[in-house]
């Protein structure tokens, strides 16, 4: 009885090992929220989504913060004007729809 428990407690420990290692790679091969692995000629690099590479001569140069940061803002500033412009608009025709069910 005690040799048959050490046999499926060594079975079982001879198991674990590869499972806990696949579990492993598979976390490292999960980007965080917001951030992207993007391969750099045969670097492997975490960058926020959407960040910009150049190639300048024989070197691919991946955007720093500040473009990152500023390219960003300009995005974000020309889709709140598209939306501001969407809701007066909508403002506008709804204030006609109230005209004409009034009358």
């Amino acid at each position: 009885m005690k040799k048959g428990l050490i046999v499926i407690v060594a079975i079982f420990m001879l198991f674990c090992g590869p499972l806990n290692l696949c579990a492993q790679d598979k976390a490292k091969d999960e980007a965080p929220v917001g951030m992207e692995y993007i391969m750099v000629g045969d670097a492997r690099i975490l960058v926020p989504k959407g960040t910009h590479i150049r190639k300048q001569g024989d070197l691919n140069v991946v955007e720093d913060v500040g473009q990152y940061s500023s390219r960003k803002f300009v995005d974000i500033d020309a889709r709140l004007d598209k939306l501001e412009a969407d809701q007066k608009t909508l403002a506008e025709e709804i204030a006609k729809i109230r005209e004409t069910v009034g009358k």
